[in-house]
């Protein structure tokens, strides 16, 4: 069979450091650029002649389309180039569609991420086409190897994993696990709730165990893929090569042959059904690849070993509490850690523990929503934050730089939100005005369905982490975390609102 072309990226050559003197070398006004030119933005360097992205003087791995995107924008740094324009220059003698442009523009952001003034680089006007914003100076080429009279030798370039910005708390023999288990199955799913660390959790473990694979590992994040069917596309991107047409899985996977690589897909709920089919041929005929994915639930196929990820532990709400026993707790220990980051004064004492521990509580461990309410703590005080989240999540505020779903636990739960069905909706809004567990009968008082309709919609429920399920009684009982009860409310609040409103008044 006929499989899709495959172009690699680059051959990378060892690369020295730039003497600041080459790497500032500005073309100055007037003057003629040398015949050999590069292009200095922030920290990075792009010396298109050497088809080489630098950053920090070291080679960022991108296929050969993404830097003549790359090139094309940054040499007319300021300008909107239209989309038909970059087809045309990348692709000159393809016919190839827009959704090519969206996977290397995928690619290139996460490359990257975001300059020191916290603003992309690369601008989007909807419809029209993408403008680099960031500061450009025409700089010197550096003599790098194999600019010289001979060329170099290439060597081998591994996979590159994201490095967390702090370390992870509590979560240390669930690493130790993980590694035993990534080392057992050939696919592990990573399943919770919004906020529960997924992300975080999968890197780290992915860190630990890259060693053991001779050609690395590499996470791609499918929050951005739209469209399932550049899906393939859109892992060989991250794998620095790029694969286009309806043959791609397949090319991908002629690629992965022979490979022994530990690959984490991200965020695999926002194309579960394709990213389950793409996982499973990759898996059957890629025996040296291993996959970690992250996911709101599992993706059913064969050989899939699930791990479900619960919040930290928090302290139980009876009892006296001082401060060292409320520190025994990984939730707690997580928030004061965070607190003083924010704060190097903070002290828990033993007046505060048990309100530190409430807190922990009513964001039922969640680390995203702990380090939100940590920020908060250091200018509105432990005491007052816990009375403020009377009125919902929402309170805690966001993050700058993350990604949307990553800024805060409302974005987070809106991000699922999205991919629920409007059955599963009306029964999340129905049983968020119970307080507690509740069984198939409680559930069924606030919103009659057909009999054998109701379990399985609650069983769905807490298949993609909205419900948690207890079993311990032989009979199914369900429960909202606290923090997805206090979203529903603040939803069903506002459907009641815009329902009384007059029309002019609706956004």
């Amino acid at each position: 069979m006929e499989e899709a072309p495959i172009h690699h990226g680059p051959a990378h050559h060892p690369v020295p450091t730039v003497p600041p003197s080459d790497r500032h070398a500005v073309t100055l006004p007037g003057t003629s650029p040398p015949a050999r030119t590069a292009y200095a933005f922030d920290r990075f360097l792009l010396i298109p002649d050497r088809q080489l992205l630098l950053e920090d003087d070291q080679p960022v791995r991108l296929g050969n389309r993404a830097l003549d995107i790359l090139t094309l924008l940054v040499r007319r740094a300021g300008e909107l180039v239209g989309k038909r324009e970059i087809l045309r220059q990348v692709w000159p003698q393809s016919v190839v569609e827009d959704s090519n442009i969206k996977v290397n523009m995928a690619a290139l952001r996460r490359a990257l991420g975001a300059g020191a003034s916290g603003e992309a680089f690369i601008a989007t006007t909807r419809g029209r086409g993408y403008r680099f914003v960031g500061s450009v100076l025409q700089v010197r080429p550096p003599d790098l190897p194999g600019t010289g009279s001979g060329p170099a030798a290439p060597t081998r370039r591994l996979p590159v994993l994201p490095v967390l910005p702090t370390p992870l708390v509590g979560r240390e023999l669930q690493v130790e696990t993980l590694m035993a288990d990534v080392r057992r199955y050939r696919l592990v799913s990573l399943v919770g709730p919004a906020g529960v660390g997924k992300t975080a959790l999968a890197t780290l473990v992915a860190t630990g165990l890259s060693s053991r694979f001779p050609d690395g590992a590499s996470l791609v994040d499918l929050a951005a893929v739209h469209d399932p069917a550049v899906l393939p596309a859109v892992i060989a991107a991250e794998l620095g090569l790029i694969v286009e047409g309806p043959l791609a899985l397949a090319a991908l996977c002629r690629h992965l042959q022979g490979k022994d690589l530990l690959l984490v897909l991200d965020t695999c709920e926002a194309c579960l059904d394709p990213a389950a089919a793409c996982i499973d041929e990759m898996l059957r005929r890629c025996p040296g690849l291993r996959l970690l994915i992250t996911s709101r639930e599992p993706l059913r196929v064969s050989g899939e070993c699930v791990r479900r990820v619960q919040g930290l532990l928090v302290p139980p709400g009876f009892g006296a509490l001082t401060a060292a026993e409320a520190l025994c707790y990984c939730a707690v220990r997580l928030l004061v850690d965070r607190a003083i980051a924010h704060s190097g004064d903070f002290v828990l004492c033993d007046a505060q523990a048990r309100a530190a521990a409430e807190l922990c509580r009513r964001l039922d461990g969640l680390p995203l929503a702990i380090e939100l309410a940590a920020a908060r703590m250091s200018v509105q005080g432990l005491a007052n934050l816990l009375r403020q989240l009377e009125d919902g999540v929402h309170l805690l505020g966001g993050r700058r730089g993350a990604p949307d779903r990553h800024r805060d636990l409302d974005a987070a739960l809106a991000w699922g939100w999205r991919h629920l069905s409007a059955h599963e909706v009306r029964l999340l809004l129905a049983v968020s005005v119970m307080d507690g567990a509740f069984d198939v009968q409680a559930a069924a008082r606030l919103m009659p369905l057909q009999e054998d309709a109701l379990p399985d919609l609650l069983r769905e429920l807490a298949c993609k982490s909205w419900l948690v399920l207890d079993l311990s009684s032989g009979v199914p009982t369900y429960r909202l975390l606290e923090t997805t009860r206090a979203y529903c409310r603040m939803r069903l609040t506002l459907g009641r609102t815009r329902a009384v409103e007059p029309p002019h008044a609706v956004a």
